[in-house]
């Protein structure tokens, strides 16, 4: 069983870093420095990024991050974010 805290504190690290994200490159990592400014930390572009590389990988996640990206603020995109990244550490242990 996945523990539904670990969804969330990914959720919580990746979220505001989504739009950036998705588009990839040190230049979209610039941008979102000069949009976020100092409310972000370079260590939590880091931890970020860290988590996309190993989460992007699967499909359902990196359509369903896309779409929340485009549409923060939609819940129920965010919902379906969690429950893609629940089955997908629930698949994969050592993801976890």
């Amino acid at each position: 069983m996945t523990d539904p805290n670990l969804t969330a504190e990914i959720l919580t690290v990746l979220t505001p870093f989504l739009p950036y994200l998705v588009k990839g490159g040190k230049l979209a990592g610039k941008k979102a420095f000069e949009k976020l400014g100092e409310k972000f930390t370079e260590e939590g572009w880091k931890q970020a990024k860290n988590l996309w590389e190993k989460l992007r990988h699967k499909e359902n996640i990196s359509q369903v991050a896309k779409t929340v990206a485009a549409l923060p603020e939609n819940e129920a995109l965010q919902t379906a974010l969690a429950e893609e990244i629940t089955r997908a550490l629930r698949e994969d242990p050592k993801l976890a």
